[in-house]
């Protein structure tokens, strides 16, 4: 069997197992050595630096009912409004990747996500998750995250967006009863590189 024909059966293999639904599903494992240590520490939490943020551009105000203002990373754009998310920034119009992409739901419990009660929310998270879908697709299991001006919990999936296979790392963070999701979308290759911007997002996030 030819290389060509390898490489077909591989991306049809991948497109099975995380499903081709324009709301995509989830990650597979990278093999990276230092990535692979960080997913296996799944249970500690991922604490982040403002010297590790890039900075970020202009405020969004009056989002979410006038409940929320985002600002997206200093030189990306804003995207046009969409239904399914408050805001959507990329880093090139050229291109649909690298995004990030920041969304809103209303979170019965908790009422607020701190640094104590983020590991348990964490574990149910994890919980529904592996009843939604295929635990082979998981790259990241949920832990929380520490940023400066906020405690979440973040995990990672794979999916295919537009025909592209994309890695989501996904920042969650309650406050006031309400959840919002801060989404990091690139290709594999360049996950790593991409991340750090939506960390920036989600710590910027600002309740009014």
């Amino acid at each position: 069997m030819n290389r060509f024909a390898v490489s077909i059966l591989l991306f049809a293999f991948l497109l099975a197992a995380v499903g081709c639904s324009g709301s995509p599903p989830p990650v597979s494992k990278k093999g990276d050595d230092k990535k692979s240590e960080t997913k296996q520490a799944s249970t500690g939490t991922l604490v982040v630096t403002a010297d590790k943020l890039p900075a970020l551009g202009e405020a969004l105000e009056g989002l979410d009912e006038g409940r929320l203002s985002v600002r997206g990373p200093e030189g990306w754009r804003l995207q046009p409004r969409g239904k399914n998310y408050l805001a959507k920034y990329a880093l090139s119009d050229k291109s649909p990747f690298p995004q990030v992409i920041v969304t809103g739901y209303d979170s019965p419990e908790p009422a607020d996500l701190t640094e104590e009660n983020a590991a348990s929310y964490a574990e149910a998270r994890q919980a529904e998750l592996l009843n939604e879908v295929k635990k082979a697709t998981i790259g990241q299991d949920f832990r929380p995250i520490k940023l400066p001006n906020a405690t979440g919990v973040f995990y990672i999936r794979k999916a295919v967006i537009e025909e592209i296979l994309v890695e989501r790392v996904i920042i969650t963070l309650i406050k006031g009863g309400h959840r919002y999701d801060v989404e990091t979308r690139s290709v594999p290759a360049n996950i790593q590189d991409f991340e750090k911007f939506g960390q920036a997002v989600a710590n910027g996030l600002e309740w009014k």
